[in-house]
Parts: C-alpha cells; sequence; structure tokens
C-alpha cells in the first residue's frame, strides 16, 4: 500500500517550514521538513504493508509556529 500526502501552497503569503506526514490505526508517521515557497506543491509519500485490517488513514501537516492539521479521514 502506498501512502501519498501533499500540499498545495498558493501564491500569496511567504514560505513555511513544515513537514508531511500521516496517522494510520494511532500511530503517526512524518517525513523530512522541508522549506515550501509560494505557488509550489510539496509531495511525500510512503510504501507499507500492513495486515488486511483496515483503519482510518489521515494526511497531517506540521507548520514551523502555526501548528499541526490534517486531512479529513480516507478509508481503504
Amino acid at each position: 500500500m502506498t501512502v501519498r500526502t501533499w500540499y498545495e501552497k498558493n501564491a500569496g503569503g511567504s514560505s513555511i517550514s513544515a513537514k508531511l506526514g500521516f496517522n494510520y490505526a494511532g500511530t503517526t508517521t512524518w517525513g523530512s521538513t522541508f522549506t515550501q515557497s509560494p505557488g509550489t506543491t510539496k509531495s511525500t509519500s510512503w510504501t507499507r504493508y500492513w495486515s488486511t485490517d483496515c483503519y482510518s488513514t489521515v494526511g497531517m501537516m506540521s507548520v514551523t509556529g502555526q501548528g499541526t492539521f490534517q486531512t479529513p479521514s480516507g478509508t481503504c
């Protein structure tokens, strides 16, 4: 299974420092921290091999100085 999350930053505002991640079955996995300029898209993906159990998956984004944000949950 591949989990992919991304963030599109609109053309306004300034650059941010952030990291993308996901929460599956109560465990959050984070990618590396990056700097993102206005008008760009950043994405991260992970390949995972889980049991046949199905849990909701939530995309996560942690922005330095602004907090952590999440997407609505996706299901398998």
